[in-house]
């Protein structure tokens, strides 16, 4: 019996995506083209990255100007990161269990962060946070408020306007909603603060609530799962959305915990000398971009030493 190889799998789905790209800016796609397509995209997520990617390369190396509308301006106090515009034929596609229409042209505008600050944006009235080291696709229509999540943590505050969210393998919808998206390896974690949200599972909706955390399986070729849950306390919550403040809140976490988390933010990376020291537990609020302020409180709070180098600080006994 003959297998396919991992890398033959991918460049057969890039094949494809390219095909798909190339056909749907040449021409309106025919419905029984556009059926395709939807199948295609459902059949595996990694599908719709490779489309995505495709597109990307496509456009950027000019080959066909598509028409199409302006993005508009997204709100933010800090300054703007780089952006990179898609006109992504049949993305909605993928979210046609969760009641789209079938044939949807949108544009859509990335938004990523570095090793830096969680960015705060105002999208179609929603309330967007995006964490450091982190991405996600959005529609600019006003009509149809998708997103993709495709790395790290998003925080949502949702409005009236019906929004559908993907990531990974997970597609959701909701409106008047608060929660923060997390994709974590196999897992999706949804940190659920107020509202509800309906997810699709299989092709049935079903609804979850608040205040509740919901992990999620995130396994190649495999459905969505929801694998566990948690009540979110009022605490719980303060200290789960103190991210979007640039903050942190330590409960009693392990050292090595707390380095990871502010290792995200920062060019300077924290490093741990022994695997002793890595459990030590700490507690407190620390601002997430004042690396120094914590190596401080570190050294003071577990009686450790720092040494500072350049863009690195090692703790040790």
């Amino acid at each position: 019996m003959l297998y396919s190889s991992p890398v033959a799998d991918g460049k057969k789905r890039q094949d494809e995506a390219t095909h798909w790209v190339a056909l749907g800016d040449a021409r309106e796609l025919s419905q029984s083209e556009q059926q395709a397509l939807t199948m295609w995209l459902n059949t595996d997520p990694r599908n719709l990255g490779a489309y995505v990617q495709a597109k990307s390369i496509y456009q950027s190396l000019n080959y066909r100007k598509t028409s199409c509308h302006e993005v508009p301006t997204v709100t933010s106090s800090l300054p703007q990161p780089s952006r990179r515009r898609f006109m992504v034929t049949a993305f909605a596609a993928g979210f046609a269990g969760l009641c789209l229409p079938q044939k949807a042209h949108d544009q859509f505008v990335m938004r990523s962060r570095g090793r830096q600050a969680p960015q705060h944006y105002i999208w179609n009235g929603n309330g967007v946070t995006v964490d450091a080291r982190s991405g996600a696709y959005f529609s600019s229509y006003n009509s149809k408020n998708i997103m993709q999540v495709s790395e790290g943590r998003i925080g949502l505050q949702l409005s009236l306007q019906p929004t559908w969210i993907s990531a990974g393998a997970l597609k959701l919808r909701g409106k008047e909603a608060d929660f923060d998206i997390k994709l974590h390896d196999q897992t999706i974690i949804l940190s659920l603060y107020a509202g509800s949200v309906h997810w699709l599972r299989g092709k049935l909706p079903q609804t979850i609530e608040s205040p509740q955390i919901f992990y999620f399986s995130n396994r190649e070729n495999a459905r969505t799962e929801l694998i566990a849950s948690s009540p979110l306390t009022g605490d719980a919550s303060l200290m789960q959305k103190a991210w979007r403040n640039g903050q942190i809140i330590l409960n009693n976490s392990t050292l090595q915990a707390a380095v990871e988390e502010f290792n995200q933010y920062s060019d300077t990376q924290c490093l741990i000398s022994s695997s002793t020291l890595n459990q030590r537990k700490i507690s407190g609020s620390f601002d997430l971009l004042k690396i120094n302020d914590f190596a401080q409180a570190v050294s003071f709070l577990l009686g450790c030493k720092a040494k500072y180098e350049k863009k690195k600080i090692l703790f040790y006994v």
